[in-house]
């Protein structure tokens, strides 16, 4: 285009897929509104007033489409949640309806995750940090179990249960330690070693 955004892309054919030629739309703010190839791919998207992604819209032939709507926290702009909504024959069904919570400098501090399909089900997961805003510790709890209770082997729960924590070398940031815990209490330990500066590493 005129102001140099991509406006067609040519693909050879390869490994079995044949050849297609995919067409850019924008708004009238110039941001990416459509991809079209042999079929419509991303069919629009949606900001909001301040320029933030709101929502995009895909297409799998005449039946099929999926929404993918965000929301943000109006005073940080940052994601608090994300709802990824498939339509088959008509019938809308959430895939992941997932919502976020953080503290005050922005870390996310639970990821909490609801689908019908393929599984109906939720999985929660729980964050904590250091003073230095590193990943100490993230672990899935069960429903009636909060972020701020102190983790256990019977406090787990979801669709892949975990409980993993962190350890590192606040002088250069490296992870020096993890330690895995299974839903029996069974702890699994590795340890990280790193070269000196200017050593050799391997390969």
């Amino acid at each position: 285009n005129a102001d140099s955004s991509l406006w067609v892309k040519q693909m050879p054919a390869m490994g079995g897929l044949p050849a297609e030629t995919i067409r850019y739309s924008y708004d009238s703010w110039g941001k990416l509104s459509g991809v079209r190839g042999t079929s419509s791919i991303l069919a629009n998207t949606v900001y909001s007033p301040i320029g933030q992604l709101s929502q995009f819209n895909r297409l799998n032939g005449s039946t099929s489409s999926a929404y993918s709507t965000y929301g943000y926290d109006p005073a940080t702009g940052a994601v608090l949640s994300i709802k990824d909504n498939a339509v088959f024959g008509g019938v809308g069904h959430y895939v992941a309806d997932r919502t976020y919570t953080r503290d005050a400098v922005g870390n996310v501090t639970s990821a909490t995750m609801s689908s019908v399909l393929p599984t109906e089900g939720t999985q929660k997961a729980c964050y904590s940090y250091d003073s230095l805003r590193q990943l100490t510790r993230a672990w899935t709890p069960n429903a009636s179990t909060a972020c701020d209770a102190a983790p256990s082997a019977s406090g787990m729960g979801g669709f892949e249960p975990y409980w993993h924590e962190y350890t590192y070398d606040n002088a250069t940031g490296n992870r020096t330690g993890l330690v895995k815990r299974s839903t029996m209490g069974t702890a699994t330990t590795a340890t990280y070693t790193y070269a000196a500066a200017g050593g050799d590493r391997p390969h």
